[in-house]
């Protein structure tokens, strides 16, 4: 169930992240490069917002006050889903994958929906285990490594 309403809460992030990646791309043209990687940053950035509201209160039923530590991880955590996102987008468009036959924003959107698959994954695991840590997954889930304490409480 508690996957169910992730991917629920993923649907909507989709809608924004794609949404605004589009709008951006269709105000500019469809680049590629540095400029491709930095508007799929901004819609990602835009549509983790709305995933840790709606993950926080709605998926993982964490109903403690947000803390800044908390707000932190999260963000923390979702820039290394991020990485991995611009890592897919850049290798399916700017190493030379890209393929002449298929128009550039099918091409774009393809590369998002694999960058989105492939964080989605990331992302999930690490909000349950680490950000929203309540009920039973609290006591079940692996212990908060030192690195990303350290990385979180300094």
């Amino acid at each position: 169930m508690q996957f169910m309403r992730f991917a629920i809460v993923g649907v909507s992030n989709t809608l924004i992240d794609f949404g605004a990646l589009n709008g951006l791309l269709w105000l500019n043209g469809y680049p590629v490069g540095r400029q491709l990687l930095l508007y799929n940053a901004l819609a990602f950035i835009l549509a983790s917002g709305n995933s840790y509201l709606l993950n926080k209160h709605w998926t993982f039923g964490d109903g403690r006050p947000a803390t800044l530590s908390q707000v932190g991880l999260f963000f923390l955590l979702t820039s290394i889903g991020l990485l991995i996102n611009c890592t897919v987008i850049y290798l399916l468009t700017c190493s030379g994958w890209f393929s002449l036959e298929v128009m550039t924003v099918v091409w774009v959107n393809l590369a998002k929906v694999a960058a989105t698959l492939a964080s989605m994954v990331w992302n999930f695991y690490s909000y349950r285990w680490w950000v929203f840590r309540t009920g039973s997954h609290a006591k079940t889930g692996p212990p908060v490594t030192a690195t990303v304490k350290s990385a979180f409480f300094l």
